[in-house]
Protein backbone atom coordinates (compact mmCIF):
# COMPACT_ATOMS: atom_id res chain seq x y z
CA UNK A 1 0.00 0.00 0.00
CA UNK A 2 2.85 2.20 1.24
CA UNK A 3 4.70 1.60 -2.34
CA UNK A 4 2.03 2.22 -4.60
CA UNK A 5 1.03 5.75 -2.83
CA UNK A 6 4.82 6.18 -3.23
CA UNK A 7 5.14 5.33 -6.81
CA UNK A 8 1.70 7.42 -7.20
CA UNK A 9 2.92 10.71 -5.97
CA UNK A 10 6.34 10.17 -8.16
CA UNK A 11 4.57 9.86 -10.84
CA UNK A 12 2.34 12.97 -10.02
CA UNK A 13 5.17 14.97 -9.71
CA UNK A 14 7.29 14.19 -12.74
CA UNK A 15 3.49 14.67 -14.50
CA UNK A 16 3.82 18.35 -12.95
CA UNK A 17 7.26 18.44 -13.64
CA UNK A 18 6.78 18.11 -17.50
CA UNK A 19 3.62 20.02 -18.08
CA UNK A 20 5.78 23.71 -15.68
CA UNK A 21 8.42 22.73 -18.54
CA UNK A 22 5.97 22.68 -21.31
CA UNK A 23 4.59 25.62 -20.24
CA UNK A 24 8.20 27.58 -19.77
CA UNK A 25 8.93 26.50 -23.47
CA UNK A 26 5.65 27.65 -25.11
CA UNK A 27 6.31 31.03 -23.39
CA UNK A 28 9.86 31.12 -24.51
CA UNK A 29 8.22 30.44 -28.25
CA UNK A 30 5.46 32.86 -27.67
CA UNK A 31 8.29 35.47 -26.53
CA UNK A 32 10.52 35.10 -29.50
CA UNK A 33 7.17 34.96 -32.13
CA UNK A 34 6.16 38.31 -30.48
CA UNK A 35 9.64 39.94 -30.69
CA UNK A 36 9.66 38.94 -34.52
CA UNK A 37 6.30 40.12 -35.17
CA UNK A 38 7.29 43.39 -33.04
CA UNK A 39 10.20 44.13 -35.03
CA UNK A 40 8.25 43.38 -38.75
CA UNK A 41 5.94 45.75 -37.37
CA UNK A 42 8.22 48.63 -36.61
CA UNK A 43 10.67 48.07 -39.88
CA UNK A 44 7.39 48.36 -42.36
CA UNK A 45 6.06 51.03 -40.37
CA UNK A 46 9.90 52.83 -40.39
CA UNK A 47 9.55 51.78 -44.13
CA UNK A 48 5.85 52.93 -44.53
CA UNK A 49 6.72 56.45 -42.92
CA UNK A 50 10.16 57.11 -45.24
CA UNK A 51 9.77 59.57 -47.73
CA UNK A 52 12.28 59.85 -50.26
CA UNK A 53 11.89 62.63 -51.68
CA UNK A 54 11.83 65.31 -48.66
CA UNK A 55 15.33 63.07 -48.04
CA UNK A 56 16.54 63.98 -51.14
CA UNK A 57 15.29 67.10 -50.79
CA UNK A 58 17.00 68.24 -47.60
CA UNK A 59 20.52 66.22 -48.68
CA UNK A 60 20.72 68.43 -52.08
CA UNK A 61 19.81 71.62 -49.79
CA UNK A 62 22.44 70.78 -47.24
CA UNK A 63 24.73 70.64 -50.54
CA UNK A 64 22.97 72.93 -52.52
CA UNK A 65 26.14 74.87 -53.82
CA UNK A 66 27.69 71.82 -55.03
CA UNK A 67 24.89 70.54 -56.88
CA UNK A 68 24.06 74.40 -58.50
CA UNK A 69 27.74 73.86 -59.65
CA UNK A 70 27.49 70.88 -61.10
CA UNK A 71 23.70 71.35 -62.48
CA UNK A 72 25.12 74.28 -64.42
CA UNK A 73 28.65 72.51 -65.73
CA UNK A 74 26.45 69.77 -67.17
CA UNK A 75 23.14 71.24 -68.47
CA UNK A 76 20.71 69.47 -66.78
CA UNK A 77 17.50 70.45 -64.57
CA UNK A 78 17.73 69.45 -60.79
CA UNK A 79 14.23 68.60 -61.88
CA UNK A 80 15.41 66.12 -64.34
CA UNK A 81 18.19 64.76 -61.65
CA UNK A 82 16.04 64.07 -58.88
CA UNK A 83 13.77 62.05 -61.36
CA UNK A 84 16.19 60.07 -62.33
CA UNK A 85 17.59 59.26 -58.74
CA UNK A 86 14.27 58.54 -57.46
CA UNK A 87 13.65 56.07 -60.32
CA UNK A 88 17.06 54.23 -59.59
CA UNK A 89 15.96 54.17 -55.41
CA UNK A 90 12.70 53.33 -56.47
CA UNK A 91 12.43 50.64 -53.44
CA UNK A 92 15.42 51.80 -51.29
CA UNK A 93 16.21 54.61 -48.51
CA UNK A 94 19.08 56.86 -50.16
CA UNK A 95 22.32 56.11 -49.64
CA UNK A 96 24.40 59.63 -49.17
CA UNK A 97 27.65 57.97 -50.36
CA UNK A 98 25.56 56.46 -54.24
CA UNK A 99 22.73 58.94 -54.27
CA UNK A 100 21.69 57.36 -57.53
CA UNK A 101 22.35 54.00 -56.53
CA UNK A 102 24.94 53.03 -59.46
CA UNK A 103 26.59 50.39 -56.86
CA UNK A 104 29.64 52.13 -55.94
CA UNK A 105 30.61 55.17 -53.43
CA UNK A 106 32.99 58.32 -53.55
CA UNK A 107 34.85 60.07 -50.77
CA UNK A 108 32.87 63.28 -52.17
CA UNK A 109 30.15 64.20 -53.52
CA UNK A 110 32.21 66.27 -55.92
CA UNK A 111 33.79 62.70 -57.57
CA UNK A 112 30.68 61.32 -57.39
CA UNK A 113 28.68 64.19 -59.42
CA UNK A 114 31.36 63.96 -61.73
CA UNK A 115 31.27 60.41 -62.29
CA UNK A 116 27.36 60.01 -62.64
CA UNK A 117 26.87 62.75 -64.60
CA UNK A 118 28.87 61.58 -67.23
CA UNK A 119 27.80 58.52 -67.29
CA UNK A 120 24.30 59.87 -67.14
CA UNK A 121 25.12 62.12 -70.08
CA UNK A 122 25.74 59.20 -72.53
CA UNK A 123 22.82 56.93 -70.97
CA UNK A 124 20.03 59.85 -71.39
CA UNK A 125 21.27 62.80 -73.92
CA UNK A 126 18.45 64.27 -74.28
CA UNK A 127 18.17 65.28 -70.48
CA UNK A 128 21.23 67.32 -71.06
CA UNK A 129 20.78 70.99 -73.12
CA UNK A 130 23.55 72.28 -75.03
CA UNK A 131 23.51 75.90 -73.91
CA UNK A 132 26.59 77.96 -74.84
CA UNK A 133 28.67 80.44 -72.87
CA UNK A 134 31.49 82.63 -73.98
CA UNK A 135 34.47 81.80 -71.91
CA UNK A 136 35.90 85.24 -72.15
CA UNK A 137 33.06 86.76 -70.29
CA UNK A 138 34.75 84.91 -67.15
CA UNK A 139 37.97 86.48 -65.37
CA UNK A 140 41.01 84.52 -65.62
CA UNK A 141 41.48 84.05 -61.43
CA UNK A 142 37.96 82.00 -61.65
CA UNK A 143 39.32 80.08 -64.85
CA UNK A 144 42.69 79.43 -62.82
CA UNK A 145 40.74 79.20 -59.65
CA UNK A 146 38.53 76.05 -61.67
CA UNK A 147 41.65 74.71 -62.78
CA UNK A 148 43.12 74.28 -59.10
CA UNK A 149 39.55 73.15 -57.93
CA UNK A 150 39.44 70.53 -60.37
CA UNK A 151 43.04 69.28 -60.23
CA UNK A 152 42.03 68.40 -56.18
CA UNK A 153 39.26 66.25 -57.65
CA UNK A 154 41.73 64.29 -59.48
CA UNK A 155 44.16 64.20 -57.27
CA UNK A 156 46.96 62.08 -59.53
CA UNK A 157 47.45 65.27 -61.71
CA UNK A 158 49.92 68.34 -60.76
CA UNK A 159 47.84 71.91 -61.24
CA UNK A 160 51.33 73.67 -61.76
CA UNK A 161 52.14 71.82 -65.02
CA UNK A 162 48.45 71.72 -65.96
CA UNK A 163 48.08 75.47 -65.28
CA UNK A 164 51.44 75.93 -67.16
CA UNK A 165 49.96 73.85 -70.28
CA UNK A 166 47.01 76.32 -70.64
CA UNK A 167 49.13 78.93 -69.98
CA UNK A 168 50.93 78.18 -73.04
CA UNK A 169 48.30 77.01 -75.00
CA UNK A 170 46.06 79.93 -74.78
CA UNK A 171 48.46 82.59 -74.03
CA UNK A 172 47.43 83.47 -70.36
CA UNK A 173 43.24 82.42 -71.24
CA UNK A 174 43.91 85.45 -73.82
CA UNK A 175 43.67 83.03 -77.05
CA UNK A 176 40.13 84.76 -78.09
CA UNK A 177 39.39 81.79 -80.40
CA UNK A 178 39.99 79.23 -77.75
CA UNK A 179 37.90 81.10 -74.96
CA UNK A 180 34.98 81.66 -76.98
CA UNK A 181 35.21 77.59 -77.33
CA UNK A 182 35.82 77.42 -73.52
CA UNK A 183 39.00 75.43 -74.61
CA UNK A 184 41.92 76.54 -72.25
CA UNK A 185 44.32 73.89 -73.70
CA UNK A 186 43.62 73.46 -76.86
CA UNK A 187 42.09 70.30 -77.35
CA UNK A 188 41.83 69.43 -81.37
CA UNK A 189 39.15 67.23 -83.09
CA UNK A 190 38.51 66.26 -86.70
CA UNK A 191 36.82 69.49 -87.38
CA UNK A 192 39.26 71.60 -85.70
CA UNK A 193 39.33 72.94 -82.30
CA UNK A 194 36.22 71.27 -79.81
CA UNK A 195 34.22 73.30 -78.41
CA UNK A 196 32.28 72.99 -74.97
CA UNK A 197 29.04 74.52 -73.52
CA UNK A 198 30.52 76.34 -70.51
CA UNK A 199 34.34 77.09 -69.07
CA UNK A 200 33.17 75.29 -66.38
CA UNK A 201 32.47 71.80 -68.53
CA UNK A 202 35.57 72.75 -70.96
CA UNK A 203 38.25 73.23 -68.11
CA UNK A 204 36.86 69.75 -66.10
CA UNK A 205 37.00 67.57 -69.74
CA UNK A 206 41.06 69.20 -69.49
CA UNK A 207 41.42 68.08 -65.81
CA UNK A 208 39.48 64.83 -66.11
CA UNK A 209 41.78 64.01 -69.68
CA UNK A 210 44.84 64.69 -68.52
CA UNK A 211 44.30 62.53 -65.41
CA UNK A 212 43.03 59.31 -67.24
CA UNK A 213 45.02 59.53 -70.44
CA UNK A 214 48.37 61.09 -69.29
CA UNK A 215 48.71 60.78 -65.46
CA UNK A 216 46.96 57.84 -65.09
CA UNK A 217 48.94 56.01 -67.60
CA UNK A 218 51.90 56.87 -66.21
CA UNK A 219 52.90 60.39 -68.36
CA UNK A 220 53.63 62.15 -64.80
CA UNK A 221 55.98 64.95 -66.13
CA UNK A 222 56.26 67.41 -68.49
CA UNK A 223 58.67 65.68 -70.88
CA UNK A 224 56.47 62.30 -70.23
CA UNK A 225 53.24 64.41 -71.44
CA UNK A 226 54.87 65.94 -74.36
CA UNK A 227 55.59 62.77 -75.92
CA UNK A 228 52.10 62.55 -76.82
CA UNK A 229 51.13 65.98 -76.01
CA UNK A 230 53.30 68.03 -78.30
CA UNK A 231 55.00 65.20 -79.95
CA UNK A 232 58.04 65.91 -78.13
CA UNK A 233 58.62 69.20 -78.53
CA UNK A 234 61.67 70.39 -76.35
CA UNK A 235 60.45 74.11 -76.76
CA UNK A 236 57.53 73.70 -75.33
CA UNK A 237 59.12 71.50 -72.68
CA UNK A 238 61.07 74.16 -71.71
CA UNK A 239 58.02 77.01 -71.85
CA UNK A 240 56.13 74.94 -69.53
CA UNK A 241 58.41 74.18 -67.21
CA UNK A 242 59.53 77.89 -67.12
CA UNK A 243 55.99 78.75 -65.85
CA UNK A 244 55.44 76.31 -63.22
CA UNK A 245 57.22 78.53 -60.36
CA UNK A 246 54.23 81.12 -61.32
CA UNK A 247 51.47 78.50 -60.16
CA UNK A 248 53.73 76.78 -57.44
CA UNK A 249 52.02 79.22 -54.80
CA UNK A 250 48.28 79.67 -55.41
CA UNK A 251 45.96 79.40 -53.21
CA UNK A 252 44.62 75.93 -53.14
CA UNK A 253 40.81 75.99 -53.70
CA UNK A 254 39.39 73.30 -51.79
CA UNK A 255 35.68 73.89 -51.68
CA UNK A 256 33.01 75.12 -54.12
CA UNK A 257 32.41 77.99 -51.54
CA UNK A 258 36.08 79.57 -52.29
CA UNK A 259 35.75 79.01 -55.93
CA UNK A 260 32.78 80.95 -56.15
CA UNK A 261 34.22 83.46 -54.65
CA UNK A 262 36.84 83.70 -57.36
CA UNK A 263 33.89 84.52 -59.95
Amino acid sequence: MKGELKRTLISLIITIFVVIIGIAKNNIFLTKHITIERNRVIALNSQYNYDIYQDLDNFIEENKATFEFYLKTFGISLDDLKKVIIENNYSNRLNYNDIANIGKEYDSLDKYLIKYLFKLREEQPKLFKQVYSNGQDNNKKYIYGLLNYYSNIYSNVDYDVLASIAYIESGNLSAKYMMKHNNIYGGMSGHGLLKYQNIEYGVLVYVKMMSERYYGKGLDTVEKIAKVYNMGNTNWIKNVNSMRSKFNNSDNITNIYSLNELK
